[in-house]
Parts: C-alpha cells; structure tokens; sequence
C-alpha cells in the first residue's frame, strides 16, 4: 500500500493535465495509467484548441473555453522549456463551413448569441466567394461559413508526452499497466483507496476519476 496527497486514475491528455497542475503546485501526485492498451480519445483526436460554437447554452462553458486559449501559448512554452517536446502549437484561426444558407443563418445566429452572453468572441459570417478567397479547395455545395480567429490546433501525442515528462520533472510518481478495478473510501480515515485488478492498492486524501469511458 502506497500513500500520497492526490490519486489521479487515467493518464491521458485530462488526467495528466490535472496531475501535471497539481504537481506543478507542489502536490505528492500519484498518476495511475493504465498504459499502451487503453483506448483513449487521447490519441484519436484532431488536438483541436477551439473557440467558436463553445458552450452556446452554457455562457460559463464558453467563457472559459475563450479564456483557456490565451493560456495556450504559456503551457506549450512552459513544456518546451521543462521538457524539450514542441507540442506544435498553433493558432491561425479556425473554419467552420456550411452547405446550405439555412444551416449557415443558424450558426450566425448561434455564434452571436454565445458571443453576446459572455462579453465577445471575434468571429466573421462568410458567403460563398468570401470562403472560397481564403479557402480555395471549396467545391460549389459550400454555402458559406465562420471564422474565428482564435481557434488553433496542437499535437495531442506530443501533448500527451510532455505532460507525461513533465509530471516527472516535477517529483509526480506515475505508475503505468495498472488496471484500477475498485475505488472506495475507508471510513476510518477518511482516505480514499483505489485497488488495481492484481491487488496492489493506493491511498490518498483526494482522488481525481479521471478514466474517460472506463470511469464507470
């Protein structure tokens, strides 16, 4: 049995960030990954940093998706500086197109009103032959689309890397090919108790579920 301040169970791009905060704050991290044979939407997806159509319904989603994306150009310095891996960040803007002109009035309607709840997001409206000057390859059933400026991409297996490396410079234990089977609290101590498929167990104050589909 091993102790420490905070469990972290899953060790893909949400698990890692949270660790690698935590950690960075001087937290005992333990990061429990289940390794190579997890199917994690860590590594199946396009490292999209984006702005536009965030949270519409849900101002508090979409201001903090906005204000996330200042802190970007930080993170990825930090980690290049910590770690030496480039997570090739980049923040060029962002399309969104449409093929038809009902489908393309919605989404104006959509972006305004999320970007008139939370203060302004910048973002443009664009016809048919404004879309096709700035992208040429649009076929002719493009009816038009969106812009936002703010919206980029990084590399999320780089990402996932140097969160991994730098939880490491930073003191954080990471055990990798454990299966967490169960997860309870003592109620002699308050603690928190995750146990993996071949018996082994940690313990810790604070647990963070940080599994993606295998939480449940």
């Amino acid at each position: 049995m091993q102790r420490s301040e905070i469990i972290v169970v899953g060790g893909g791009l949400v698990g890692a960030a949270i660790a690698y905060g935590a950690a960075r704050a001087g937290a005992a991290v333990t990061l429990l990954d289940q390794g190579d044979i997890a199917h994690r939407a860590s590594r199946g997806n396009f490292g999209l940093v984006w702005v536009q159509s965030k949270g519409a319904g849900f101002p508090r989603y979409a201001r903090w998706s906005r204000d996330a994306v200042a802190y970007w150009p930080q993170l990825a310095n930090e980690l290049l500086d910590l770690t030496g891996v480039d997570v090739a960040l980049e923040n060029a803007g962002g399309f969104w197109v449409g093929f038809s002109d009902a489908e393309v009035q919605a989404r104006g309607a959509m972006l305004a009103k999320i970007s008139d709840a939370i203060g302004g997001v910048p973002y443009e409206m664009l016809d048919h032959r404004e879309l096709k000057a700035r992208l040429p390859a649009i076929g002719p059933k493009v009816a038009g689309g969106s812009f936002c400026p703010l919206d980029g991409h990084a590399n999320p297996l780089k990402l996932l890397h140097a969160l991994h490396a730098g939880l490491k410079k930073h003191g954080a234990h990471i055990v990798s090919g454990i299966d967490i089977s169960t997860v309870a609290r003592r109620d002699s101590s308050g603690e928190f108790e995750a146990t993996s498929t071949d018996g082994q167990t940690w313990r810790a104050a604070r647990i963070v579920l940080a599994a993606g589909l295998s939480n449940r």
